[in-house]
């Protein structure tokens, strides 16, 4: 086993840690080591480029992109519609540029993101908690991870993706001391008064758009518990149920189905939207509008009614089991977006109205006699609703059709228990 001479030395201007911080006066570091990464090292700071390239043969070489002057191709509030620079199976390179709040929440499904902040600073929010970002910060978030940023400065910033994978330290035998970094500069997100602050003032607004009142708390110890009872009260005989619906009745939907779906669709790497069309249905999966004043309007019209949480064809079927009834849906009459119904062919949007989930709009049954009351309670509310199909005597389940013609379908929304 040799036993290397060695001691710490410095001399001139010098940086006090390899490849950090090189001083102004001598950006280029050229490293003398011994046994690869594994002997003693002298690391020496030059004005000028001790060595470059004079000549270089054969396909494999060296090539050096300039991603400066790239600018509006980069810069959007959401991360997942820049182009990747540079990609394999393992990794994907993308650059970003930032200017505004990002006033969504976002997630990477696919593996651990690598956020190198070349320029500007900023808050960055988490599921984990709150960090001050600035210029030469590394930030490793792991996946799943639900995530956005306020810049306090424009930022430009390098993303790096472990697909399928996970960022891990590296074996210090393989790389040397010198790339081993001090734990001591390790910050974690924090749940301090700034997180507290930006989860306070989105719950609070909802809150108080619905007229709800915050009391109480439980009788919990720990950092932080955040849990949300909502109670309510309706008058007695005209609480909207599952179990009310009769042949004939109208079969209706408020809203639009499947732009949420097919938002998380593109984040999952399933498919991919143009930017313009990720930011218009991206805001219906992450913040969804209750119909809160839609379900009010509807006691006294509706003869069941409840909210589509995991799918129309699986929410639908609650209904008719519970009311021991059949449905009859037309699929052209489905209240599809432009945005849906230019992204994806029409069996793939029919898959994401039906079984997509996460829509959060009203699904209800009218009997013939109340139609025509419907448009008057619900303009009041501003709540835009459909009329997709009737109900039928018969047992529990869904018939399609489509120009008048059956189709067979095989849909499942999302199952709880599965």
């Amino acid at each position: 086993m040799r036993n290397w001479i060695s001691f710490p030395h410095r001399e001139g201007t010098h940086s006090r840690q390899a490849h950090a911080d090189l001083p102004e006066q001598a950006i280029y570091e050229r490293e003398l080591g011994r046994s690869g990464f594994f002997g003693p090292a002298t690391h020496m700071h030059h004005k000028h480029a001790p060595t470059d390239w004079v000549n270089w043969e054969g396909p494999l070489r060296p090539r050096a992109f300039d991603l400066n002057d790239l600018q509006e191709e980069v810069s959007s509030l959401s991360p997942w519609v820049m182009p990747d620079i540079l990609s394999n199976p393992h990794c994907r390179y993308r650059i970003w540029r930032l200017h505004e709040p990002m006033p969504f929440l976002v997630r990477n499904a696919d593996g651990d993101e690598l956020l190198f902040i070349h320029e500007g600073s900023g808050e960055f929010y988490c599921d984990y908690g709150h960090l001050i970002l600035r210029d030469g910060d590394y930030v490793v978030i792991p996946r799943g991870t639900m995530w956005r940023i306020e810049p306090t400065a424009p930022l430009f910033i390098l993303m790096i993706e472990a697909t399928e994978d996970s960022y891990q330290l590296p074996d210090k035998g393989l790389v040397g001391n010198h790339a081993i970094f001090d734990p001591a500069a390790l910050d974690v997100p924090a749940i301090n008064e700034r997180w507290v602050a930006d989860f306070a003032e989105g719950f609070l607004e909802l809150a108080e758009y619905y007229n709800v009142a915050l009391v109480g708390g439980d009788m919990t110890r720990g950092p932080l518990s955040i849990t949300v009872s909502v109670k309510g009260s309706v008058p007695a005989g005209r609480a909207l149920m599952r179990s009310g619906a009769k042949a004939g009745d109208g079969v209706y939907v408020t809203g639009t189905l499947g732009d949420a779906a097919l938002a998380l669709s593109h984040l999952l790497g399933k498919r991919t939207l143009n930017e313009n069309q990720l930011a218009a249905v991206l805001p219906r999966l992450d913040h969804p509008h209750p119909r809160i004043l839609a379900g009010q309007a509807l006691r006294g019209l509706a003869s069941s009614a409840l909210d589509l949480s995991d799918g129309l064809a699986s929410d639908l079927g609650h209904i008719l089991k519970a009311s021991g009834v059949r449905a009859q849906i037309d699929l052209n009459l489905l209240p599809l977006s432009p945005v849906l119904q230019d992204a994806v062919p029409a069996m793939d949007a029919w898959q994401l109205a039906l079984a997509g989930g996460d829509d959060y709009e009203l699904c209800f049954t009218v009997p013939q006699e109340h139609h025509g009351a419907l448009d008057t309670a619900l303009a009041n509310c501003g709540v835009k609703f459909t009329r997709i199909g009737r109900i039928l005597a018969g047992e529990p389940g869904i018939d399609y059709l489509q120009d008048e013609q059956p189709v067979e379908l095989h849909l499942k929304g999302w199952d709880h228990f599965a």
